[in-house]
């Protein structure tokens, strides 16, 4: 997500299918991952919960760094995370000070594998394993605050970067195939109005790491991020705020920019990264302004439902991703 709404609003994905004793899920089995801040002064930390059973456990217990993204391989076996220092001023989202982590489910065998700075990138983000489990999909910030964002791919050891795609764009996403990216451009060149932020897709060629045929799927007065396909690659799901953030609605479109219909619409701020599961729900967590609870929910496409999956009193949850099997 670009740097102003880093500083502006929370995001969330990630998931695992393994029991906590490592064997195989078993089928209908749902493991969220979702980053968590227990109390106003703890650092953001990574949890996952059993969503079948209820069983929670810790994956980072870090006091020097908030991790405040997590992303699943594949296979379901390796976890990609976002980390910053405690000391920086943002304490999550905060792109300009981070650094990509590889690590084991359970977040063992943590290894740095595109460091802050990394190929003089000024900030970075995003992650997400192709569906093949080859390379990472992510955005760079090149130079400085002011320098727009690109999306990229690097390997799985977080080398060989290339940019794949020409005009600025963010909140990049692949489809389930890996064959479509959704992402986040801008409608004209010049002065960036956060309202001229729109939903765009492209074919990826997975073999040659190449895009092509792009389209501007939406045109209107929203703040647009966050896009994620549905399991079957028919429509996208997306958020979509006023401009300066204080009031964001969770959307959905088909793959030709038609039909769109609001699929949440209250005072609050819905976004992501949000990640369609393949029980037809999406999942995403909610701000209200004036409020610290910050909750991970869920929209059921089935029934058109929102219901609040992760809420606390004292606690804020964000970043969530669920897979189910």
């Amino acid at each position: 997500m670009h740097k102003t709404v880093i500083l502006s609003i929370l995001i969330f994905c990630s998931i695992s299918c393994k029991k906590e004793d490592d064997t195989p899920a078993t089928p209908q089995e749902a493991i969220l991952y979702y980053s968590t801040k227990e109390t106003f002064d703890a650092p953001w930390q990574i949890s996952k919960e059993n969503l079948t059973t209820g069983e929670t456990s810790t994956v980072t217990n870090d006091p020097f760094h908030n991790y405040w993204w997590v992303s699943a391989s594949p296979d379901n076996r390796q976890l990609l995370l976002l980390r910053s220092p405690v000391t920086s001023l943002i304490d999550q989202f905060d792109y300009e000070n981070c650094e990509m982590i590889k690590c084991d489910s359970d977040g063992k065998n943590q290894k740095v594998i595109i460091a802050d700075n990394q190929y003089d990138w000024f900030a970075f983000g995003n992650p997400y394993w192709h569906p093949n489990g080859d390379r990472i999909l992510m955005i760079a910030q090149e130079s400085n605050a002011t320098a727009p964002f690109f999306t990229y791919t690097v390997d799985t050891n977080g080398n060989d970067p290339q940019q794949i795609i020409n005009q600025y764009s963010i909140d990049a996403h692949w489809n389930k195939e890996g064959d479509k990216i959704a992402f986040i451009g801008i409608a004209e060149e010049g002065f960036i109005d956060a309202t001229s932020f729109e939903v765009f897709s492209c074919n990826y060629d997975a073999k040659a790491n190449s895009v092509s045929t792009i389209i501007q799927l939406t045109s209107d007065d929203t703040r647009n991020h966050d896009p994620c396909f549905s399991p079957d690659g028919s429509e996208i799901a997306f958020s979509a705020s006023n401009a300066d953030l204080t009031n964001a609605d969770l959307v959905s479109i088909d793959v030709l920019g038609n039909n769109r219909t609001e699929l949440i619409n209250d005072n609050g701020i819905h976004g992501g990264p949000l990640h369609w599961g393949e029980d037809d729900k999406i999942y995403n967590h909610s701000i209200y302004i004036g409020t610290s609870n910050f909750t991970v929910n869920v929209f059921n496409t089935l029934n058109n439902t929102n219901g609040t999956i992760l809420s606390s009193s004292t606690a804020a949850y964000i970043s969530p991703f669920c897979v189910q099997q």
